[in-house]
C-alpha cells in the first residue's frame, strides 16, 4: 500500500490562527482587521499590527484556528500580514472594553478611537503592563448615580469623607476631572493622611513617571485614590467602587484628539458595566445632567445648592448709557467712569481684570457696506492685534493666518473702518496710559511662554499690592487652580461671547461670571451693553434655578440636548464636489430632514466647507439604522454627535 505524503499545507496551517484586530489609534479607523500569527494569543491581547507601512496597538475581538478559517482564507482576495509581537495580555478590563464600544456606537466612531482616548501612549506601547481584574461582590445601591452642586470647598470635603468610607470597606476610587489645574486645586487636601495611597495623573508627565505610578497603582494591596484626567480611565483597578466626576459641566472633556467624543459619556458607561457608584459634581452642573435629576434619573447626595457662597459685591454698569470723558478713551470705550474709579481707589488692592478676547478688538467692519474684515485662508473674523514694532495686524486665532491692517473696505472702497469689541491688549495700552506708576501685567496666550512663565506673572501679581492683572480664561484658571482670591474683579467685556453660535454659550458665560465671582473678596464690576439679557441678571440676583429654568425652555423650544441628540456631517470641496455630497447626504438621510449651512470657518486650504445637522429623539438614540449609514461613510465626511458646538 502506497504511503500518502503528509499535507504541507495543512501541517503549516496547525498552529496558525486568524485573528481579527481593531486598531487602537487617533485616526478613526472604523473597520475590523484581520492577521495570521503563529503566538499564543486571546481575545482582549494587545498585539502591534502593520497598518499602512505603520505598527500600531491593536486589541484582538476575535480569534480562530487557520484550520477553523479555510473558507475565509479563500474567499480573501489578498494575502493577510503577520502579528510578530504581543505587547500585553491584559491591559483592558472587559469591562473598559464594553464601556469603550458603548461610547462608540453613542459618538459613531470607532472602537480603537474610544481606547486611545482613556490610555496615555507610553502606557499602550509598554509591554507586559496589564490590568487589575480582580473583582468584589457587589452590595445594593453601588451602581447608583448620584450628584453633588455646592461650593468647590463643600465638595472636597465630601469626596474625602467617601474616599475614607471606600477605604474601610477596602476599596479605591477614581475622581476623573478635566484638567491638570483641576488636580492641583484639589490634591492637596485630598492626600492629607493618606499622601502613599494617592496617585495624580496628568498629560504632562514624563512617561516613565507615568509607567512608573501605573504600576505602582496596580499592584498596591491597600485601596488607593487616582485623581486623574480622562486619558488615564483606561487604568482599571477591580476593587474601585466610585467615579467622581469633578467639574462635570466642563467642555474639556471632549476627547482633545477627537472632539466628538465626550469622556464623560465613557466614564458614566465603565461605572455602569461594573456597577458601581458614580457621582457628578460641580458649582452649577450641565443643563441637560440637572434635566436627568428632575427627570429623576439621578439623585442628589444632599439639597442642591442653587446660591453661590462668595459675599462679593456685584454691581452691573450699563455701557450703553457711558460716554467719553478723557483722552485716553478711544471710540466705544470700555473704560467706565465706574470701572477709572474702583481702580483709583484700590490702589493698594489686587485687581484681576478679565477679558473675554485677546488682542486688542474681536471684529472689524466697514461702517458703510458692514463687511467684516475676514481671513484669507478659512474667512473667520480676524481679530486686531499690535506688533512690537507699534504696527497692526489682523490675525485669524482659528488657522493663525496674519495679514497687514487695510486702511479701506475691501468690498465697497470706503476709508470709515471701524474696531468692535475689547481685547486684552486694548485692556493693558489704555490701562498703562491712565495708571502709568501701576504695576499692569497682562496674561493671555499671546504673553506666555509656558507654566513658568505663568506662575511668575501670578507670584508677581499676588506679592504686589495695587497691582493690576489683566487676563483671559487662561489667567483666570490659574488663579482658581491656586484656590486664590484677588481684591476686586473687573468684566471689561463679556458681551463679544454673546454673539458666538452656539447653543450652549450661555452656560459657558455663567460658569466664567461664577469663576469669578468665587475669587473676588470686595467688588466684582461687571459692564455690558446687554444687562437685561437673562444670564445677567440672574446672575445679579444670585438665582442659578431660574437660569437653569430659562436655559431647558429655551433648549425644548429649539430641538437642542438635552431633548435631541445632534449630529453634524461636515465635508469640503470645489462647488461641484459640495454639489455632489449635499445631494448624496441628501437623500442618504432624507427620512432625518437634514439642515445644510454654511460654518463659522467656511474656507480651509482653497476649499468650502458645508455642514449637515441632523436631530435624532434622545431616548431614540442610538438608532440602528442611522449609526449605520454614519459609519458607512467614507473618512472625507467628518461626523459628530453632540458636537461641543454646531457652527
Amino acid at each position: 500500500m502506497r504511503k500518502e505524503k503528509p499535507n504541507k499545507k495543512a501541517k503549516s496551517e496547525i498552529g496558525m490562527n486568524i485573528i481579527t484586530v481593531v486598531p487602537i489609534s487617533d485616526r478613526n479607523i472604523k473597520e475590523e482587521l484581520s492577521y495570521f500569527t503563529q503566538k499564543d494569543v486571546k481575545v482582549g491581547y494587545i498585539v502591534s499590527a502593520p497598518v499602512r507601512n505603520k505598527n500600531i496597538p491593536a486589541l484582538i475581538i476575535k480569534k480562530n484556528s487557520a484550520l477553523e478559517s479555510k473558507t475565509l482564507l479563500k474567499s480573501t482576495p489578498y494575502s493577510l500580514k503577520k502579528i510578530k509581537n504581543v505587547i500585553s495580555k491584559d491591559m483592558f478590563s472587559a469591562e473598559a472594553v464594553k464601556a469603550a464600544k458603548n461610547t462608540a456606537d453613542y459618538y459613531a466612531s470607532g472602537l480603537g478611537v474610544v481606547l486611545k482616548s482613556i490610555i496615555p501612549s507610553s502606557i499602550l506601547e509598554s509591554e507586559d503592563i496589564n490590568s487589575d481584574n480582580g473583582t468584589f461582590n457587589k452590595k445594593k445601591n453601588e451602581g447608583e448615580k448620584l450628584l453633588i452642586q455646592s461650593p468647590l470647598d463643600d465638595r472636597l470635603s465630601f469626596y474625602k469623607k467617601s474616599v475614607r468610607e471606600s477605604f474601610v470597606k477596602k476599596r479605591s476610587t477614581f475622581i476623573v476631572v478635566p484638567t491638570k489645574l483641576d488636580i492641583e486645586k484639589m490634591e492637596d487636601f485630598l492626600k492629607k493622611g493618606i499622601d502613599s495611597y494617592v496617585f495624580t495623573f496628568h498629560g504632562d508627565m514624563k512617561e516613565s513617571e507615568i509607567i512608573s505610578k501605573w504600576e505602582k497603582a496596580l499592584k498596591s494591596e491597600h485601596p488607593i485614590l487616582i485623581i486623574g484626567t480622562p486619558l488615564f480611565l483606561g487604568l482599571s483597578r477591580g476593587d474601585i467602587l466610585t467615579y467622581i466626576l469633578e467639574k462635570e459641566s466642563s467642555n474639556n472633556y471632549k476627547s482633545i484628539k477627537n472632539q466628538s467624543i465626550d469622556l464623560k459619556y465613557f466614564t458614566e458607561q465603565l461605572a455602569e458595566v461594573k456597577g458601581v457608584k458614580i457621582i457628578f459634581g460641580d458649582d452649577l452642573l450641565s443643563v441637560e445632567t440637572l434635566w436627568r435629576y428632575f427627570s429623576e434619573e439621578i439623585a442628589e447626595v444632599s439639597p442642591l445648592r442653587f446660591k453661590t457662597a462668595s459675599k462679593a459685591n456685584v454691581n452691573i454698569i450699563d455701557m450703553s448709557e457711558q460716554k467719553e470723558r478723557t483722552k485716553y478713551i478711544e471710540e466705544r470705550s470700555f473704560l467706565s467712569s465706574d470701572m477709572l474709579s474702583l481702580l483709583k481707589n484700590s490702589n493698594k488692592e489686587k485687581t484681576f481684570i478679565f477679558s473675554a478676547r485677546r488682542g486688542l478688538s474681536p471684529t472689524t467692519i466697514c461702517k458703510d457696506c458692514g463687511y467684516t474684515f475676514s481671513c484669507p485662508n478659512c474667512l473667520t473674523p480676524v481679530i486686531l492685534h499690535s506688533k512690537k514694532d507699534d504696527k497692526r495686524i489682523f490675525l485669524c486665532h482659528r488657522c493663525g493666518t496674519s495679514k497687514e491692517v487695510e486702511d479701506f473696505c475691501p468690498s465697497c472702497g470706503s476709508w470709515r473702518i471701524s474696531q468692535i469689541g475689547v481685547g486684552s491688549e486694548l485692556v493693558e495700552s489704555v490701562l498703562k496710559k491712565v495708571f502709568p506708576k501701576r504695576m499692569i501685567k497682562r496674561l493671555d496666550s499671546d504673553t506666555t511662554k509656558g507654566k513658568k512663565d505663568i506662575e511668575n506673572k501670578l507670584d508677581s501679581f499676588f506679592s504686589d499690592s495695587g497691582s493690576i492683572l489683566i487676563g483671559t480664561e487662561l489667567a483666570l484658571r490659574h488663579i482658581i487652580s491656586k484656590r486664590k482670591e484677588v481684591d476686586n474683579t473687573i468684566v471689561a467685556s463679556l458681551d463679544s461671547l454673546l454673539t458666538i453660535p452656539d447653543f450652549s454659550i450661555s452656560e459657558k458665560i455663567m460658569h466664567i461670571l461664577l469663576d469669578l465671582k468665587s475669587i473676588s473678596k470686595k467688588d466684582l464690576l461687571f459692564q455690558s451693553r446687554i444687562k437685561d439679557h437673562y444670564i445677567i441678571s440672574c446672575f445679579l440676583d444670585d438665582n442659578l434655578s431660574r437660569f437653569y429654568r430659562e436655559e431647558i425652555k429655551l433648549r425644548e423650544k429649539l430641538s437642542y440636548p438635552p431633548f435631541f441628540v445632534i449630529i453634524t456631517i461636515t465635508f469640503l470641496g470645489n462647488k461641484t464636489i459640495l454639489t455632489q455630497k449635499l445631494n448624496m447626504l441628501k437623500n442618504e438621510f432624507k427620512d432625518q430632514d437634514p439642515v445644510f449651512f454654511t460654518p463659522y470657518t467656511e474656507k480651509v486650504k482653497n476649499k468650502f466647507i458645508r455642514k449637515a445637522m441632523i436631530r435624532v429623539p434622545r431616548d431614540k438614540w442610538p438608532e440602528k439604522k442611522i449609526l449605520g449609514k454614519l459609519l458607512a461613510l467614507s473618512p472625507e465626511y467628518k461626523v459628530s454627535v453632540d458636537p461641543p458646538n454646531i457652527i
